[in-house]
């Protein structure tokens, strides 16, 4: 999960004490029943005074995890280069980078007094655009990006942004990936994908199962597998269909007027969702640096967060007219962005210094985040026309 640092967080509450969003979540269930892990989820996570992301300073070492933006300033430099060149290629007066997640806003004010420095040109042509809904987040970025108050728009939402839509990049880190999902169960014997809920009994959240099976519309990517794949699942087989973020994808790419839309995070094509190891789904819990299956404790003390599903989220950016570039790890496509920059002009020889070759190395490397995370990067050419256009980035194997 990148981008979700914070700058303050509110006062947690006594060690071992009461959990007020457990108390909340199991009234809602004791009331209407079975609550599915989309809206538990929401509340875990997005509760607008208990959830996980209003609350905790989960980034970096003292944190649940780490993430790129947490590593170092190299990263947000990297992407700098890299919208830098992309936006040359927009003949607009004003070009529009557009951040989603961007929480206490240091990857913002990495990219920014990079680009501030590097290229002003593009600087001062520059509307960097953050879709925030949360308030206090707002308040938090405002803050730490004072110093570029007069490039930086904040929305609370899509339908905010310029009606004629945005011409440059649109652009996540590890946001999708906290985004609520369903999660469904196959059953061998019926041959169907069942949805499954959480109750509350004995003082803790449990799963059940949802009577009805599901159809093909509300099981996403999943509901158009050929028969033969699914008969080889075993039976109580669970995973994740996520559709906020298929349709956040989808309404992402309708505000694209001209330019990328690109993702990093960790994630997975829908067939390999259904690979042998999988059969407990990738919905994992993180606390404390440790990761853990057990998503249902602690609701808004711990990170939620389950793999990305690259495969419809191409899907729902062909359906919006965007051509895909490709999808590749991240080593690859920072590589690939460091070799361009050493041969086209030297300049990553200044950018790699002595003191980041160590964040180099986080980033890129199979053990951390290189290999891991992976880039989902689409484009829609200038004058809105999906093209097959040669890719802007050279991905050597």
């Amino acid at each position: 999960m990148a981008g979700r640092n914070s700058l303050t967080a509110m006062e947690p509450e006594e060690p071992g004490g009461p959990n007020p969003l457990e108390a909340i979540i199991a009234d809602g269930i004791a009331r209407e029943g079975p609550m599915g892990l989309e809206r538990f989820m929401e509340l875990a996570l997005y509760h607008p005074e208990w959830g996980y992301y209003e609350r905790a300073n989960g980034i970096g070492r003292t944190g649940d995890f780490v993430t790129g933006v947490s590593v170092g300033e190299l990263f947000g430099i990297l992407l700098a280069e890299r919208f830098s060149r992309w936006s040359l290629e927009v003949a607009a007066k004003e070009i529009s980078w557009v951040e989603c997640g961007a929480h206490d806003g240091r990857l913002a004010q990495d990219v920014l007094d990079h680009c501030r420095r590097r290229h002003p040109r593009i600087y001062d042509r520059l509307a960097y655009r953050i879709i925030e809904p949360s308030a206090r987040r707002k308040r938090i970025q405002r803050r730490r990006l004072e110093a570029h108050r007069h490039r930086v728009r904040w929305h609370g939402s899509w339908q905010e942004l310029p009606v004629v839509g945005v011409e440059g990049v649109l652009f996540s880190n590890e946001l999708l990936d906290a985004f609520p999902v369903d999660s469904i169960q196959w059953d061998a014997t019926r041959r169907r994908w069942y949805r499954r809920g959480i109750l509350y009994r004995d003082a803790a959240f449990r799963w059940c199962r949802f009577p009805e099976p599901l159809d093909g519309f509300r099981l996403g990517p999943f509901g158009d597998l050929p028969v033969r794949l699914l008969e080889l699942l075993p039976h109580g087989f669970v995973t994740e269909v996520s559709r906020r973020a298929e349709a956040w994808w989808r309404a992402a790419a309708s505000r694209l007027a001209a330019g990328y839309l690109v993702t990093f995070d960790y994630g997975l094509e829908t067939e390999e969702f259904l690979q042998p190891g999988r059969r407990d789904g990738t919905l994992r819990a993180y606390r404390e640096q440790r990761q853990s299956r057990d998503v249902l404790n602690s609701p808004g003390r711990q990170d939620l967060t389950s793999h990305v599903n690259f495969s419809a989220l191409r899907s729902g950016g062909a359906a919006e007219g965007l051509t895909t570039v490709a999808t590749v790890t991240q080593e690859r496509f920072l590589t690939a962005l460091l070799q361009e920059l050493l041969e086209r002009d030297g300049s990553g020889q200044d950018i790699l210094t002595p003191a980041r070759v160590r964040q180099w190395h986080s980033l890129t490397h199979p053990d951390h985040f290189g290999r891991a995370f992976s880039v989902l990067l689409q484009r829609r050419e200038p004058g809105g026309a999906a093209s097959g256009a040669a890719e802007p980035v050279r991905f050597r194997e």
